[in-house]
């Protein structure tokens, strides 16, 4: 079971991490990599958590966020919209929040316009949930004539100030549009959010996803011919002409339908604005992403369809930096000799051997030779090395939930050792209930 360290990233923090390591008998030699968000006291340059570590382990990998980074594009980008929008979504929220008898009359309302059908209930924003802001745009969306016309006849019973700003923005047409606009771009940005959360996805394929995503929002807005990871952005003539800018087939009909009520200003103002929405989920990806892709695209060679094809990458294009420098000749002949073994029997539909690198490396982990030595125990214990590296840092952001959740205000006496106690309780059932069938659980701790 890995160990997280949630300490302040000081020098005394540093030394806390080696007086703690120590305690339970860990090697911090043997650390190859850590896996933190994009902040500056974790990561910076200067006196850093990392460059503390780094002083003791010259070769420590850094791996950022992926989840954090693509949180931060996303709101980055959202930034270019006009700023009511967040406070419509926020205060809409709150309008409904300490009061029963709101909730009553809208639900009241909604049924009334919706065949006795029960609203759902508005999501609030959230600087720290990933997956929020998406939500609460198709909610509000999904619910839009039913709140502006609550909004109207309560800003009418009474001379309520926000109910009237409220029923004004949900009056006016361009914040719909924009609404429209941006949603699916950010259900995109949650989908890859979320498959860098889970804990069995391939890193290959995750690298994949990445890469496609990435490749899909440059062609919204660049000629073809521009496309690639190593485009600067910064050069006006790669970009597509305004009016061929793929602004979403959702945005482009809501448009037409309310084209005759803006004028030919505002038209130009909302494209504008949508297209530095794009730009600048292009630029962000483009600037916070290529430390992660550059190792998960090394990872990738390991996976089953391309380490076993002929026209595999050369061995020098795997991260040797990672592997033990005194067996780089026997991983070079084990990297050879793979591509002679029979797998016609073993990468099989049923196995999802092909499939899945991490499970195809630890059926290599347990082969052996007719005399029972291991036959690939040096190639496959540096494959899945690799596939431990943290790609995000999902399972920690879910220790600070449980953390909440077990030490609550009626508990706020509970002990660090109690809870501490707690927490990896509840963390061993997670992992034995979500990953007790992976077959590399039955496998030997490689730090």
């Amino acid at each position: 079971m890995g160990e997280f360290f949630l300490i302040p990233p000081t020098h005394r923090g540093n030394q806390h991490v080696k007086n703690y390591a120590e305690q339970i008998g860990l090697n911090l030699k043997n650390c190859f990599a850590i896996g933190t968000d994009g902040a500056s006291n974790l990561c910076g340059k200067n006196h850093s958590f990392y460059t503390l570590m780094k002083k003791d382990n010259e070769d420590l990998l850094l791996i950022k966020c992926i989840c954090h980074s693509l949180h931060l594009v996303a709101s980055y980008a959202f930034a270019h919209l006009p700023s009511n929008l967040d406070y419509m979504i926020r205060e809409s929220y709150n309008w409904f929040r300490r009061s029963a008898l709101r909730k009553k009359s809208y639900a009241d309302l909604y049924r009334a316009i919706n065949d006795g059908k029960d609203p759902l209930q508005l999501i609030p924003l959230s600087s720290t949930r990933w997956l929020a802001r998406s939500n609460c745009i198709k909610r509000i969306l999904d619910n839009w004539d039913s709140l502006k016309l609550h909004f109207q006849l309560a800003s009418s019973d009474c001379d309520r100030y926000l109910a009237k700003e409220l029923y004004n923005m949900y009056s006016d047409p361009i914040n719909e549009l924009y609404l429209v606009f941006a949603m699916p771009i950010l259900s995109a940005f949650e989908r890859i959010n979320l498959l860098f959360q889970s804990d069995r996805a391939d890193h290959g394929k995750l690298l994949r996803e990445l890469e496609n995503f990435t490749l899909t929002m440059l062609r919204r807005i660049l000629h073809p011919q521009f496309v690639n990871f190593e485009v600067n952005l910064e050069f006006t003539s790669i970009y597509l002409p305004i009016e061929k800018v793929d602004f979403g087939y959702n945005f482009a009909n809501k448009l037409a339908t309310i084209r005759i009520q803006i004028s030919s200003a505002s038209v130009k103002n909302i494209h504008e604005r949508c297209h530095m929405f794009l730009k600048s989920c292009c630029k962000e990806l483009l600037n916070r992403i290529p430390s992660n892709h550059a190792t998960l695209q090394k990872i990738n060679n390991f996976s089953p369809n391309i380490c076993l094809n002929p026209s595999r990458p050369a061995f020098a294009e795997l991260p040797l930096e990672l592997a033990d420098q005194s067996q780089l000749n026997l991983l070079e002949d084990q990297w050879r000799q793979i591509l002679n073994m029979q797998w016609q029997d073993i990468l099989t539909p049923e196995s999802n051997l092909a499939n899945d690198g991490a499970s195809f490396w630890c059926y290599i982990y347990n082969m052996k030779d007719a005399i029972g030595n291991p036959v690939m125990r040096e190639l496959s214990s540096f494959a899945l090395k690799l596939y431990s590296l943290p790609i995000s840092n999902a399972t920690v952001e879910r220790v600070f939930s449980r953390v909440t959740s077990v030490k609550t205000k009626l508990r706020n006496r509970m002990c660090l050792e109690l809870l501490d106690s707690i927490l990896r309780i509840k963390m061993t059932e997670y992992q034995d209930n979500t990953a007790s069938s992976l077959p590399w659980q039955q496998i030997p701790c490689m730090l």
